[in-house]
């Protein structure tokens, strides 16, 4: 198989199954998948999954739920984007 395309399918899998289950706090994997579908595949529907895993990333590090050493790395996930809503979500990000 065309390794790009087992990249897309594994990546594919990780985001959308990990968005699936973000009661557990996965919202930090599936903001990681979603970084790299966006790499593949770049689209509207893996901005809107990126974007929203990265805010729920945000919100289970303000409620205690994980680590804020993963904010600098979600900051970074969503600078690897070209979309310009980016910038918006990381000032309200940094300015907390």
């Amino acid at each position: 198989m065309n390794e790009k395309l087992n990249q897309f399918w594994i990546c594919s899998f990780i985001s959308f199954t990990s968005f699936t289950y973000t009661q557990s706090g996965e919202y930090y994997y599936a903001a990681k998948a979603f970084d790299s579908l966006e790499r593949l595949l770049s689209g509207h529907s893996q901005w809107e999954g990126k974007r929203g895993a990265c805010i729920g990333a945000f919100r289970s590090i303000i409620e205690g739920k994980q680590e804020k050493t993963i904010l600098r790395e979600i900051i970074s996930i969503l600078k690897n984007s070209s979309n310009d809503q980016a910038d918006y979500v990381i000032a309200l990000m940094e300015k907390w």
